[in-house]
């Protein structure tokens, strides 16, 4: 099935290096874990100041928005929908255009 560059799609699975179950603070058991596609959303602003013809300042931020669908089934029952992977960047740098007349 093509799939448009926008697109993404991963697909994930327990492996049984760690400790799951006392990540998750959970009896022995079975664990699965179903993870789904999700929205993200990433509204950005960026700006450049020039200081000379050969430097700026450059600053940008942007907000993930993105909720993923996520349900992991043991013994005790299903968690579902508690992951919020939403997040701010910000960054500040300097420009330098040395071929710049």
């Amino acid at each position: 099935m093509p799939r448009s560059a926008d697109q993404r799609i991963s697909d994930y699975a327990l492996r049984p290096e760690g400790d799951v179950l006392n990540a998750l603070d959970l009896l022995e058991g079975t664990v699965t874990l179903d993870v789904r596609n999700s929205w993200l959303l990433r509204p950005q602003i960026k700006a450049e100041y020039f200081l000379t013809r050969k430097f700026t300042v450059r600053v940008s931020g942007d907000y993930v928005l993105t909720h993923p669908d996520i349900i992991v089934t043991t013994p005790a029952g299903q968690l579902a929908n508690r992951w919020d992977a939403s997040n701010f960047h910000a960054n500040i740098g300097i420009g330098v255009y040395p071929f710049h007349k």
